[in-house]
């Protein structure tokens, strides 16, 4: 399966075997009626059904969620994150492009990957933070 991951500015492409799962998002941060919102925003955008997975608590990692044996939640917390599942490249730019996130806080957007469905979520949060930073801090400091 090829997973996307946006980084950048740009999609690069992993190959993941072990992580096969369904079209959805896993949704961080965001409180049942702003989740359900954004999952009826995304599947417009892309013109498909998806699937909305709350995320796991802090110190469980991603994976029991994606392969449903554990059911997350949807809540509101000062960080947010959006985890596409199965998505294109071509269908993550359209609901970048779309999608209306909720105030107040900009989400970081992830996909799975092979090695970060086995972190614990706050792992991949402080990680997905981190990354932000350094590509604010690049083009802070580009002519």
């Amino acid at each position: 399966m090829i997973i996307f991951f946006y980084n950048n500015a740009k999609i690069k492409i992993y190959y993941v075997q072990s992580v096969v799962m369904k079209k959805g998002v896993l949704l961080y941060g965001f409180g049942n009626r702003d989740a359900e919102d954004l999952k009826t925003q995304i599947e417009h955008a892309i013109a498909s059904p998806v699937t909305a997975w709350g995320a796991p608590p802090d110190d469980e990692t991603v994976l029991p969620i994606l392969e449903e044996t554990v059911e997350g939640q949807f809540e509101d917390a000062p960080d947010r994150c959006v985890m596409f599942v199965g998505f294109e490249g071509s269908e993550i730019q359209k609901v970048l492009r779309s999608v209306e996130f909720p105030p107040p806080v900009s989400p970081l957007f992830c996909c799975p990957t092979e090695t970060n469905v086995t972190w614990p979520f706050r792992e991949l949060i402080e990680h997905l933070k981190e990354e932000r930073e350094e590509i604010e801090n690049s083009r802070s400091h580009s002519c």
